[in-house]
């Protein structure tokens, strides 16, 4: 028997759409430009590559398999039509969270989903939209307590469940220009969590995972944005979505479906915008490396005029074989690219110098 839950949000009715606010339009807006360059290897590399390229925050969940390899071939496509078609590849499905691109696994995906859309349609304090810049950080092996009470510290929640998340550990990661919903939506999602927002004040509850109950939610359209969504997406839109209803109502209509068909449903409301590349303001760098540590690191020193230290490295580690290919990367992604295959880090001490620190034992 299959039971559909629908949330009716009256509220919502003289609220803004989750999906046409400014962030969530403009990051929208950015995916939806043609894709123009090539990317080949694992698709964690290839999701942080085109967030670098097109300058659009992206993150990928824990579990999703980021070592299966991907290949991106520039076309007429859009940069979501290849995130979802390399998000396939790895059991996972391209979320969008306000400014946030988030690839989480398909088994939590619409749970997820409605979770953001329950957020956008409660009343949110105004500090939850703000954007952080720096946000929320940790760094390579940072455990899930550690990972969760940076959070509660970061988003100013209560800590009290942060015991109960299981111990393992996370590779690094550093938001940047993303809003504050988006970060807890998100890592919270990770840890098999959501935020839940009752008379302004949040609190951290399970995030219910139950495929075989599909859940909805309403909204009232306004008779001008059913003009603007038009016969031909109109038509489209229910044959893609037979599970939703719709009904008039005063002078608009209550649509029920799930959260990522009303996405999909406004998709006409939402203006094109060609995105233009802004000029980097630091050296940009694109190159093919191959070879062991002991001698790739020295070289690589030597001829951007950087003061890597210490070297030589521990036998055991200057002998691993690395490959790496970087496409308009900074000196910082570089080493990070180079770090990630060869099991160290890079921490910056000056402007030009780096210190090497080993992330296993040797």
């Amino acid at each position: 028997m299959l039971f559909l839950h629908t949330l009716r949000c009256d509220p919502c009715l003289s609220q803004e759409h989750p999906y046409l606010s400014s962030a969530m339009v403009a990051t929208h807006q950015r995916l939806q430009n043609p894709l123009d360059d090539q990317v080949d290897g694992a698709f964690g590399y290839a999701v942080d590559t085109l967030s670098r390229l097109y300058d659009l925050p992206m993150w990928v969940d824990r579990q999703i398999a980021k070592d299966e390899m991907v290949a991106v071939v520039p076309n007429k496509e859009s940069i979501e039509f290849w995130l979802k078609r390399m998000s396939d590849q790895v059991d996972g499905q391209v979320i969008i969270l306000d400014n946030l691109v988030f690839i989480a696994p398909k088994s939590m995906a619409d749970s997820l989903t409605l979770a953001y859309w329950e957020l956008k349609t409660s009343k949110i304090p105004a500090e939850w939209n703000k954007v952080d810049n720096p946000g929320l950080s940790w760094s390579h092996g940072a455990s899930s307590i550690e990972v969760s009470n940076a959070l509660c510290q970061f988003a100013k929640l209560d800590n009290a469940w942060t015991s109960s998340v299981e111990h393992d550990h996370w590779s690094e990661r550093s938001f940047s220009k993303v809003s504050r919903l988006a970060v807890a939506t998100s890592v919270l999602g990770s840890l098999g969590k959501k935020l839940r927002m009752v008379d302004g004040k949040a609190s951290v509850v399970p995030l219910a995972v139950d495929g075989d109950q599909p859940q909805t939610v309403s909204w009232k359209y306004t008779p001008s944005q059913m003009t603007q969504i038009g016969r031909e997406h109109w038509n489209t839109w229910k044959t893609e979505n037979p599970m939703a209803t719709f009904q008039k109502e005063g002078d608009g209509w209550l649509i029920s479906a799930s959260p990522e068909a009303h996405r999909a449903l406004v998709h006409p409301l939402i203006p094109n915008k060609k995105w233009i590349r802004p000029k980097s303001k630091v050296p940009l760098y694109s190159l093919k490396l191959q070879g062991s540590l002991e001698k790739m690191l020295p070289e690589l020193a030597m001829k951007l005029k950087l003061d890597i230290a210490p070297l030589p490295l521990p036998e055991k580690i200057g002998k691993r074989e690395v490959m790496i290919d970087v496409k308009d990367a900074t000196v910082d992604v570089m080493l990070r690219e180079i770090g990630k295959a060869g099991g160290i880090e890079f921490r910056k001490t000056s402007m030009d110098r780096y210190e090497i620190q080993i992330l296993e034992t040797p």
